[in-house]
């Protein structure tokens, strides 16, 4: 699915908001959610700066299964739209996917000029994620009782 597929409401939402959560698999079966800054590309395909020691980027080289939430904390209670997305992640090796993920990952926190930024000696290394099923959150009813549903995307 590409981006501009997407309800309008959404690609706002994937502009506005740049903070994503990660939930990962830890090797003794854990769960491990963390906040990112992340930034999608026109396949809806994610990218992301961590450190490689972190406890998700150590999940994600033995278990590349994630998923991602994107939602926007602003909005009313009640009232929010939320993206939920299944997807398979990987840090980035070859320079050319590097490359090409700095032109959709924006590193906001520079690099001091003492190595090369997502490689070599720099601490902090991009990863991808690419899309495998997408929800979005709903209102639903069970008998006489609201619900909160996933509705899909694509599957």
């Amino acid at each position: 699915m590409k981006r501009t597929e997407l309800p309008a409401h959404f690609r706002k939402l994937l502009r506005r908001v740049p903070y994503v959560t990660i939930a990962t698999v830890c090797e003794d079966g854990r769960p491990w959610n963390t906040p990112v800054v992340g930034y999608f590309d026109e396949r809806l395909n994610l990218y992301w700066a961590s450190w490689s020691r972190n406890m998700h980027s150590k999940n994600i080289a033995s278990h590349p299964a994630v998923f991602v939430v994107v939602y926007d904390t602003s909005w009313p209670l009640g009232t929010g739209q939320a993206l939920y997305m299944q997807m398979a992640a990987k840090k980035l090796i070859s320079k050319k996917d590097i490359a090409q993920a700095k032109l959709i990952y924006l590193d906001r926190f520079g690099e001091d000029g003492r190595h090369e930024a997502f490689s070599g000696m720099c601490p902090r290394r991009l990863y991808k994620a690419r899309p495998l099923k997408m929800w979005s959150n709903g209102d639903g009813m069970q008998g006489t009782h609201f619900v909160d549903v996933r509705r899909p995307i694509f599957a």
